[in-house]
């Protein structure tokens, strides 16, 4: 039987000396799901609850948590936490929520991810409940985890896009997008820079935080221009016409267009190269769209609160149009 290191040689609880282990960069991801009706579920998407803003409540409640892990979790180190995250994907019949919390120290941040997911669950729960009491909190578990003496660890089915047949792992940037101001589409430019903690160089999106640059597949856009020209030729009876030409990259005020590699099949935390030395970490996928912006009223419709992602620059450098990018 392998030993318990939160219990002595006489089997009584106590708290693990870690005074003697390396300080390294932590890093854990955690999971949740909040199983409810699709009523609910749509409710919550578009912030129609009485209560208000339940993923907004929720993210904060879950960032609360992971600071405070050590005061709930009896054997808990207190830790200097650097960075935590909550964030939300809508699924068919539930809402799942993924956490990922960072630290420099001699102990790990799994309970902290593991916290911070419980608690916005139960937040998204008192929030809708008295839409849903129905609801359930089901699949509570530690996605992966890396830094310490037990090296990474990542769970079986939560694969890595090379391990799934159908996803695309290399492609290329199709478009490179800047604007001088948010909430409009963005202009083709042959050639930027990407700056560390920032985003594209110039561009009005460009700021520290978890949408320091955009991406969406041409392969959306397509789509969507498909979509377009359908409901242009049914509409031609009633003189209705839809301009589907206008439906080119940049359009949704993504930064970079890309081609041939899958983005659905990325995850929080995920990082992608991009170039010579350009390095993403996906910070965020999807987004929350509470307002219909002047693209909205452009096009009609927005893909990207639903398909597109976004990253953190972790290492910036010079992009041009044509280059690969790749899983890493």
């Amino acid at each position: 039987m392998a030993k318990l290191s939160h219990t002595d040689e006489t089997g009584k609880a106590r708290m693990v000396d870690v005074g003697q282990k390396d300080v390294t960069r932590r890093r854990a991801v955690a999971s949740a799901r909040v199983r409810m009706s699709p009523e609910t579920l749509e409710a919550i998407k578009e912030n129609a609850l009485a209560k208000g803003d339940v993923l907004g409540v929720a993210r904060v409640a879950g960032i609360m948590a992971a600071k405070k892990v050590d005061q709930l979790i009896p054997l808990a180190h207190p830790l200097p936490i650097e960075h935590a995250r909550v964030e939300f994907e809508f699924e068919k019949d539930a809402l799942r929520i993924r956490a990922e919390v960072t630290v420099e120290a001699k102990t790990g941040v799994e309970m902290e991810a593991l916290a911070a997911a419980a608690v916005a669950a139960l937040t998204v729960y008192d929030m809708a409940k008295s839409a849903d009491r129905g609801m359930e909190i089901t699949d509570l578990r530690l996605d992966r985890k890396s830094g310490g003496r037990s090296g990474d660890f990542r769970r079986a089915d939560d694969p890595r896009p090379t391990e799934t047949k159908k996803a695309k792992t290399m492609g290329r940037i199709v478009s490179i997008n800047m604007s001088g101001r948010k909430g409009v589409p963005k202009k083709p430019v042959e050639e930027a820079r990407l700056v560390p903690g920032m985003g594209l160089a110039g561009d009005a999106h460009a700021a520290p935080g978890d949408r320091q640059v955009s991406l969406l597949m041409v392969e959306s856009i397509d789509r969507a221009r498909d979509t377009v020209e359908q409901r242009s030729r049914e509409g031609a009876a009633d003189g209705e016409k839809l301009d589907a030409t206008i439906l080119v990259p940049g359009i949704y005020a993504e930064n970079l267009t890309t081609g041939e590699i899958d983005l659905s099949a990325l995850r929080l935390g995920d990082e992608v190269r991009v170039g010579a030395g350009i390095r993403l970490r996906v910070s965020k996928i999807g987004k929350e769209c509470h307002t219909k912006c002047a693209i909205y009223s452009l096009v009609g419709d927005c893909v990207m609160p639903r398909e597109g992602i976004f990253c953190e620059v972790l290492e910036g450098g010079s992009i041009r149009k044509g280059d690969p990018i790749e899983r890493c």
